[in-house]
């Protein structure tokens, strides 16, 4: 072999060894400590939403929360490959729960950030009401590696939804 394409080798071999390193780094990195993914909700109803509350939980904490004045909503960023919920609650109206995971696989780095929305509506509680299907997460939200971007997992809102559609809520798309 030349020298000149010997040369060659060796500066692309070394360029690869130092790619794999830097992505080996960057998926370290995002697992400690980078942002992953940027989450805003914002509601459905008619009117202005007043004295809303958004709490953030990971695992079984809360680890943050934000009163809401507006239809604008709230907005919380969240770290990879971690398990959250989102609990938005007011009083005098069904509290409404939302699931995400942020695990990643291997190989994805979240530069730039992910985003997430979504619109939430909230329900005026009713008496004499099973909210059984209140309880249950209006979505569940995770990383999709097919489009490259977090979605909620459709069958499962769609089945919710028919639920409270069934129990005489009428929701807003």
């Amino acid at each position: 072999m030349p020298l000149q394409q010997t040369k060659y080798m060796r500066v692309l071999f070394l360029l690869l060894l130092i790619s794999f390193f830097s992505l080996s780094n960057a998926q370290s990195l995002v697992n400690d400590t980078a942002d992953c993914l940027a989450v805003v909700g914002t509601f459905n109803n008619k009117k202005n939403v007043k004295n809303v509350w958004a709490y953030l939980f990971l695992d079984n904490d809360v680890i943050d929360s934000v009163e809401t004045y507006t239809k604008l909503g709230f907005s919380f960023i969240l770290k990879p490959n971690r398990h959250y919920s989102i609990l938005i609650t007011r009083t005098g109206y069904y509290s409404r729960l939302v699931s995400i995971s942020t695990v990643l696989p291997p190989g994805v780095v979240p530069i730039p950030v992910f985003i997430f929305g979504f619109k939430c509506e909230l329900f005026k509680q009713k008496n004499a009401l099973d909210d059984y299907w209140l309880d249950f997460p209006i979505a569940q939200v995770a990383y999709d590696p097919e489009s490259k971007i977090f979605e909620y997992d459709r069958r499962y809102t769609q089945a919710i939804k028919e639920k409270l559609t069934n129990m005489g809520f009428k929701q807003r798309h």
